[in-house]
């Protein structure tokens, strides 16, 4: 997957998942397009997936090896009106919340309303060799959605990152009602490789069956692993005589989320909610909605019993004061390469859950829950 590189110096490109996500449809929907013929993998895409709709015929009744060839994969979505594509930024063993979009193909659209399930395969190290390849087992996708229509803020910023994003069947798109809609579901990944999910996706307008796609899982993610002990960070907080709108660009701000370290959560003996998100500077709108529907509707009801911290992922007197993006220090020490990131921590600092991306208040939720009874 190819990140936006949010600055000219030497350091590893960083980058927000709206930037990744919108790269990462344009170039899956190109290449579904001009597929048919294709032969070969190619290594380096390794979490970004590499597709092909499919054909609503029996791909089971084919032997394994042509079911899951390059030809065989492009031709699956070949005649379909969507284009799956996993959406996470890297994936690694363990288990795994997989982000997925059906993008439609006519207008880059984001389709919603649909049935998704996914069959997944371990294919083997080299998608050369599929002799050993292991069916892991059928997973069904929740939908998640974010209403792109709340209001968030979006300051004068970043020549880097192209300012603030432009606002403007029976199966809905992302565009229909201001939402977008990504479906998720948690997979065990027990080993490293090439991996392939079978997807069918179902509604009142849409039938499709056996859409192909793969994609690689390494040894563990770049950031903290669910099961890992989460970094101890010291960050900037605000303090006694500072404003909260020094240290987030929530409008308006919240200063609990931003008076107390990573640290002093950790040793406080409560569950913590570490929210990697900037509301006014980020490519699309995702990240404001993240914040405002996904955690501040879960730090009302769970403010007493977890601790919640609001990250801005970058230094807000560089964006502010000079118009680029330069991330803060807790976005190496996370070894992060996408936001908005939501990690959700068990007491003691163990890593209980993370989500990548497009995240409502139901999945945060679900994740506490078991943390405080």
């Amino acid at each position: 997957m190819t990140f936006h590189t949010i600055s000219g110096d030497q350091r590893r490109p960083w980058a927000r998942v709206a930037a990744t996500f919108l790269l990462t449809l344009a170039v899956a929907v190109m290449a579904a397009a001009c597929s048919d013929g294709a032969d070969g993998s190619d290594d380096a895409a390794a979490t970004a997936a590499t597709a092909g709709g499919a054909s609503a015929t029996s791909s089971t009744d084919q032997p394994l090896a042509q079911r899951w060839g390059a030809q065989a994969i492009a031709e699956s979505v070949q005649d379909s009106p969507v284009q799956p594509v996993i959406v996470n930024s890297n994936i690694g063993l363990g288990p795994t919340r997989i982000a997925m979009a059906l993008v439609n193909k006519e207008d880059q659209s984001l389709a919603t309303g649909v049935d998704v399930e996914a069959r997944f395969v371990w294919l083997g190290e080299s998608l050369e060799d599929l002799s050993g390849a292991t069916e892991l087992g059928s997973f069904e996708f929740t939908p998640r959605s974010l209403d792109l229509s709340l209001e968030v803020p979006h300051e004068e910023a970043s020549p880097a990152s192209g300012g603030g994003a432009d606002h403007g069947d029976d199966h809905a798109t992302a565009s229909d009602g201001d939402h977008i809609t990504m479906y998720t579901t948690l997979v065990d990944f027990d080993r490293t490789g090439w991996w392939g999910a079978e997807i069918s996706a179902h509604s009142n307008s849409l039938e499709e069956e056996g859409m192909r796609i793969t994609f690689f899982v390494q040894e563990r993610t770049s950031e903290p692993a669910v099961g890992e002990q989460a970094p101890r960070s010291e960050q900037a907080v605000m303090g006694a005589d500072d404003e909260a709108a020094d240290f987030t660009t929530a409008n308006p701000p919240n200063p609990d989320l931003v008076d107390t370290t990573v640290a002093e959560a950790i040793d406080s003996g409560k569950p913590v909610v570490v929210a990697f998100v900037t509301p006014a500077f980020c490519v699309t709108r995702f990240c404001g909605p993240v914040l405002q529907a996904g955690v501040e509707p879960v730090y009302a009801e769970f403010r007493d019993r977890v601790e919640f911290i609001q990250i801005e992922p970058y230094q807000l007197d560089v964006a502010r004061g000079e118009g680029t993006l330069e991330p803060v220090p807790m976005v190496e020490e996370w070894k992060l390469q996408a936001e908005p990131f939501v990690f959700v921590l068990e007491p003691g600092g163990t890593v209980a859950a993370k989500f990548e991306g497009v995240m409502d208040a139901a999945e945060l939720r679900a994740a506490l829950e078991p943390l405080v009874e």
